[in-house]
């Protein structure tokens, strides 16, 4: 796993993140929690601008970049996150361009 890694998703049926996102996990977090399950994974979907395009949703990797895109002074305070099954990230490779099953880290790393 590269610890710089960023992997952004962008729904390609056209919907917003966080409408594809609330398909899987209707009730999204303000205040993150590592997943428990090796089979689920963090999306952090963070405000950053106006309008449709100024969301942006994040792949969390990591808990410590989970620690990073929590700092409110660094990425404010306007986000969400959401639980979803790994597996549903991995099914269409254009989804999460650049995301595989290494992406992640494992208590073995």
């Amino acid at each position: 796993m590269n610890e710089n890694q960023r992997i952004m998703l962008s729904p390609v049926d056209g919907t917003l993140p966080e409408a594809w996102l609330s398909r899987f996990d209707a009730n999204p977090t303000l205040l993150p929690q590592w997943p428990l399950s090796d089979r689920m994974a963090l999306v952090c979907v963070r405000e950053i601008g106006e309008g449709p395009d100024g969301v942006e949703a994040v792949v969390v990797l990591s808990p410590e970049q989970l620690k990073e895109i929590s700092d409110p002074v660094k990425h404010g305070i306007t986000r969400l996150f959401f639980k979803v099954q790994r597996s549903k990230l991995l099914e269409d490779p254009e989804l999460c361009p650049g995301l595989s099953p290494e992406s992640f880290w494992s208590q073995e790393d």
